[in-house]
C-alpha cells in the first residue's frame, strides 16, 4: 500500500451538483473541484455555504432551474434529497447527460483510493476528524469527507490530501454505505436508527452486515467488542478484527469532556494499530482536539451566560452529551433547547426521549423538525406529547416546556437566564439559530 503516492488528474470534467447545499454535497463538490475539475451546482434556498462555495470558485445558483446546466456538462450529481421530477435533473435527462447519486459518485472514487470508512449510528463525524487529525500529524495526508467542518481544515468539510488515502464519513442511511469499497471499517456504537427507512431494528443490523461483509480477506474491522452489536457484526467480517476497548485505556486527556469522546479516540488509536504507526503522535494530535463545527461548540458568551451547540439527535448521542454537558459544567443551571429531528424518530424512540435529559435543569421542546415525515408521522407524535413524556421520566424533576417557537424560546432564555447559567441547543435541524439569536440579542 503505498500512502504517499498523490493521485494526479488524468482529464478535466465539468460536473454539476444538484442540491449542493448540503454538508456531504458540498463536501464532494470541493473535492472534485480541488482534483481541478470545472464544479457548479444549485440549491432551492440560499445559505451561508453555498456563499462559501462560490467564494472557493464554484459556480453557484441559488434556485434550481433548467436554465442553470452549463454546455458541456458530463455528469449531474444529485443529492439523494432530490426528485427526479427536479427541473434540472429533468433537464440533464433530456440532454443525456449521466445522473449519479452522491453516494454513488463517492463510491466510484472510492474504488481509486485505499478507502477507511468510518460508519456506527453515533459519532462517525468525531470519530472521523480525529482520525483525520492524527493521520494528518503522522504525515499520511488523507483526504478526507466528512459531515461536518472543521476548524482545522479553514471550516471546511473535507480536506484534500497528497496520498492514496481517503477517509470518509460511511451514512447508513438509505443502505448508503454500500456504495462505498472498503479496505478500512471503523464502527462506532451501533444501535437502531432509521426506521422511517430500515422499518426493523432486525433490517438496520442487517445493513451493517451487508457492509461489513464487503470487507476482503486484506480489510480490517475496528470496533469495541463489549458492544454486543459490533460483536455480532464482527462475525461477518472476512478481514482482520481490531477490538478498540483494550485502547480506551491508553486515552490521553482531551479538552472535550465526555465519555463518548474518549471512546471515538480509542478507535482511532486502534486505527494506527492497524496502520503499524506511532500511537504516541495520535495521543498528541487526540489532546489538541478542540471539537467541530455543531460538536459540542462552543458558539459564544453573553452576560456570562456560555452558549453551546451539538448536533446530536439521536436518545442516546443526547443522554451522552448532557452528560458531558454535566461534566463540563458541575455547577451551573444547565438550560437544554431540543429540537428533535423527524416526528417518525420521536415516535419510534418516544420513551428512549423521555429519559434522555436527566443531566438538565430546564428543558425547552420549540418545535419537532419535520423531514422526511407522512400525514400518517405527524399524527403519531406531538410536541405536547413528548413534553408529557419527559416530565413522566425526568429524576430528578425539572420544568420541561413546549415553547412553540425559536422566537418564543429566545424569549424566555432572555427573561429566565441569569449570569452563571449555560445553554445548550441540540438537534440536527437549525435549532442553533436559537443560540446565535439570543447572543445576538436581535
Amino acid at each position: 500500500m503505498c500512502h504517499n503516492g498523490f493521485r494526479y488528474i488524468q482529464s478535466m470534467n465539468k460536473f454539476f451538483f444538484c442540491g449542493i447545499g448540503g454538508i456531504g454535497m458540498s463536501a464532494l463538490a470541493r473535492f472534485l473541484h480541488d482534483e481541478g475539475h470545472d464544479v457548479f451546482g444549485s440549491d432551492s434556498t440560499d445559505s451561508p455555504l453555498l456563499a462559501e462555495l462560490q467564494k472557493e470558485g464554484i459556480q453557484i445558483f441559488s434556485s434550481q432551474s433548467a436554465d442553470n446546466l452549463p454546455e458541456g456538462v458530463e455528469e449531474l450529481i444529485f443529492s439523494e434529497a432530490v426528485p427526479a421530477t427536479n427541473p434540472e435533473r429533468a433537464e440533464a435527462k433530456r440532454r443525456g447527460i449521466p445522473q449519479m447519486s452522491y453516494f454513488g459518485k463517492l463510491g466510484g472514487i472510492s474504488q481509486e483510493y485505499f478507502t477507511i470508512c468510518v460508519a456506527g449510528t453515533h459519532g462517525k463525524s468525531t470519530t472521523t476528524v480525529m482520525s483525520g487529525l492524527a493521520l494528518e500529524k503522522a504525515d499520511f495526508r488523507p483526504n478526507v469527507l466528512v459531515g461536518t467542518k472543521v476548524f482545522e481544515w479553514g471550516n471546511r468539510n473535507m480536506k484534500r490530501g497528497k496520498s492514496n488515502i481517503l477517509l470518509v464519513e460511511a451514512c447508513e442511511y438509505r443502505e448508503s454505505f454500500l456504495y462505498l469499497r472498503p479496505d478500512i471499517i471503523v464502527l462506532t456504537a451501533i444501535e437502531p436508527d432509521h426506521l422511517d427507512y430500515y422499518g426493523t431494528k432486525e433490517k438496520y443490523f442487517l445493513g451493517f452486515k451487508k457492509f461489513i461483509e464487503k470487507l476482503t480477506r486484506e480489510g480490517v474491522l475496528i470496533g469495541d467488542i463489549h458492544d454486543p452489536a459490533v460483536r455480532d457484526l464482527s462475525r461477518f467480517s472476512k478481514g482482520k478484527m481490531i477490538d478498540s476497548s483494550p485502547f480506551l485505556g491508553e486515552v490521553p486527556p482531551l479538552l472535550l469532556k465526555g465519555e463518548h469522546y474518549r471512546e471515538n479516540a480509542s478507535k482511532v488509536l486502534a486505527l494506527f494499530e492497524s496502520l503499524d504507526l506511532d500511537l504516541s503522535v495520535a495521543k498528541k494530535a487526540l489532546m489538541e482536539y478542540r471539537g467541530a463545527w455543531r460538536r459540542f461548540e462552543l458558539k459564544g458568551t453573553f452576560d456570562g451566560i456560555p452558549v453551546i451547540d451539538d448536533y446530536g439527535h439521536h436518545p442516546t448521542e443526547i443522554r451522552a452529551t448532557l452528560k458531558a454537558f454535566k461534566e463540563t459544567y458541575p455547577a451551573r443551571r444547565k438550560w437544554v433547547v431540543s429540537q428533535p429531528h423527524q416526528y417518525s424518530r420521536t415516535a419510534d424512540f418516544l420513551h428512549e426521549f423521555g429519559d434522555s435529559f436527566q443531566d438538565a435543569d430546564e428543558v425547552l421542546i420549540p418545535n419537532i423538525y419535520k423531514v422526511r415525515d407522512s400525514d400518517e408521522d405527524l399524527k403519531r407524535v406531538s410536541p405536547e406529547i413528548l413534553v408529557e413524556t419527559v416530565t413522566a421520566s425526568k429524576t430528578p424533576p425539572g420544568r420541561v416546556r413546549y415553547t412553540e417557537d425559536f422566537k418564543n424560546t429566545v424569549r424566555i432564555l432572555r427573561e429566565e437566564t441569569r449570569s452563571g447559567d449555560v445553554i445548550l441547543t441540540i438537534g440536527a435541524g437549525p435549532v442553533h439559530e436559537v443560540g446565535e439569536m439570543f447572543l445576538s440579542r436581535e
